[in-house]
């Protein structure tokens, strides 16, 4: 699937997870606008207002957009699993995921490669990371502010910031290994965060 404009996948009309996106190559979206002064959105996917899609063993590449170059979420939790997200851009920080207003979405198994910016974002919301794989993106692989992430068995490595950055946050890292990111393993600013079987 491509875009030519706009966001390639767009769901705004809450849908369950029994909608279910599979086996796609996302590419070539510029995300959706909804104002021309508030810059586009989800370059390859567009979930909001309570959109929980399922989205399974698709590739998201060479998409670009202001605010999450791949995808952007807000009040929405997708299930993503198998995905790959890599080689997106933006001009505005999160060139891979990016969850805003609480989201909450289920990431398994992804690899978030080589995207301009940050891999994947959460702004507030409660979250699991199991399985995924975060390298050579052009900033940090991982950030959350003000949220609640539980982290398993996920790979932080040659990242262009530090491999997970937490603000005011809690989380829980277990099995994880970080490896030559620029800015460290990782950054805690008054957050709660509990590591086990890290390296």
């Amino acid at each position: 699937a491509t875009g030519l404009s706009g966001s390639v996948v767009t769901c705004i009309s809450g849908e369950e997870p029994e909608t279910i996106l599979h086996g796609f190559t996302i590419t070539g979206g510029r995300g959706t606008r909804l104002t021309p002064g508030d810059g586009s959105f989800g370059g390859g996917m567009y979930n909001v207002d309570g959109s929980n899609p399922t989205v399974t063993d698709c590739t998201f590449t060479a998409n670009t957009a202001d605010h999450g170059g791949a995808m952007y979420n807000a009040n929405s939790n997708p299930i993503l699993i198998h995905c790959a997200f890599e080689g997106n851009s933006t001009t505005g920080g999160v060139g891979g995921v990016l969850n805003d207003f609480c989201s909450s979405p289920t990431v398994a198994r992804c690899t978030f490669n080589q995207n301009t910016g940050v891999g994947l974002y959460f702004n507030v919301g409660t979250s699991t990371v199991t399985d995924c794989e975060f390298a050579g993106n052009t900033a940090t692989a991982l950030i959350n502010i003000g949220g609640s992430l539980v982290v398993t068995n996920s790979v932080f490595r040659r990242n262009g910031g530090t491999g997970m950055f937490n603000s005011y946050a809690v989380a829980l890292m277990s099995g994880c290994t970080f490896t030559e990111n620029m800015g460290g393993g990782m950054h805690n600013v008054r957050s709660d965060v509990m590591v086990s079987d890290c390296s």
